[in-house]
């Protein structure tokens, strides 16, 4: 049985389909059900970590941020180690925050998460970053430095997943130097 096949991460998949689902959450761009992207990034996750918590939490990641999910309602069906990497990975920041003082607030926070929570946070990076210039190359102008911001609080994590992700900013940081600079008003 693969990993992606363990009951655990199953479940964790049905979870995080019917959360993103019951608050109609697609993704940006695509249009496409929100679940794509948490799949894609447990899959990426999996290529290199086994453990099905891990990848479940991968799974469940935005639920806590994006849903009406909760640490407790995850840890009552999923358990508290998968519980705890969606918590880990739901930013904390105060409302009214500004986008930089965000950042800076979570490149802090991340530096002191599990290794496992910074590799399935290296693995939504290099998700994220990976065709953001293409598809928004304005928005992409101001999220590839929050990218490149966090990267050092993410050391520790599985080295492979901590390489993609550094690999994916570098590549989306070329291709934003090639695009025409903003014209001044």
């Amino acid at each position: 049985m693969s990993s992606l096949q363990h009951p655990l991460v199953v479940a964790a998949d049905r979870l995080a389909e019917a959360a993103h689902r019951r608050v109609n959450q697609l993704q940006p761009y695509t249009g496409l059900p929100y679940i794509a992207h948490p799949r894609e990034v447990a899959a990426l996750v999996a290529q290199f970590i086994a453990t099905p918590e891990v990848i479940a939490g991968a799974l469940v990641h935005d639920c806590i941020a994006d849903t009406d999910e909760t640490e407790a309602s995850i840890t009552g069906a999923l358990g508290n180690e998968v519980a705890h990497y969606a918590t880990e990975l739901t930013e904390q920041y105060e409302h009214g925050w500004t986008r930089s003082r965000k950042a800076t607030s979570e490149a802090a926070r991340l530096s002191s998460i599990s290794r496992n929570g910074k590799s399935i946070k290296c693995a939504d990076v290099t998700v994220n970053v990976r065709s953001i210039v293409e598809r928004s190359p304005g928005f992409a102008r101001v999220y590839v430095p929050e990218k490149r911001l966090i990267l050092p609080s993410l050391l520790g994590a599985h080295p492979e997943l901590y390489r993609l992700a550094a690999e994916a900013v570098e590549s989306a940081e070329r291709k934003l130097a090639q695009l025409p600079k903003k014209p001044r008003p």
